[in-house]
């Protein structure tokens, strides 16, 4: 078995990291100086800027919310919340 060193991205300390569970298929890890949690390759959340922009083409083409959720694979709380953002 081969243990790799994990650093606190926080703190950079490593010799009192140690594991702390899981989040999606992601090992979280929890470090005891500094005492917070992380985890090494976290998964950005949100839209990218491309899909962002054809969301909104589609709302100004007049296509409905449920199509275009359906479309995007998003939620018609952020189809709504992109039509309200500045």
């Amino acid at each position: 078995m081969v243990n790799h060193a994990v650093l606190c991205p926080h703190c950079h300390a490593g010799e009192r990291v140690r594991k702390h569970g899981v989040r999606g298929s992601k090992a979280r890890y929890f470090c005891a100086a500094c005492a917070r949690a992380f985890t090494l390759d976290p998964t950005p959340r949100g839209l990218s800027p491309e899909k962002e922009r054809l969301i909104l083409n589609a709302l100004k083409e007049g296509i409905s919310y449920s199509a275009i959720t359906r479309t995007f694979n998003c939620s018609f709380s952020t189809v709504y919340a992109l039509l309200k953002k500045p």
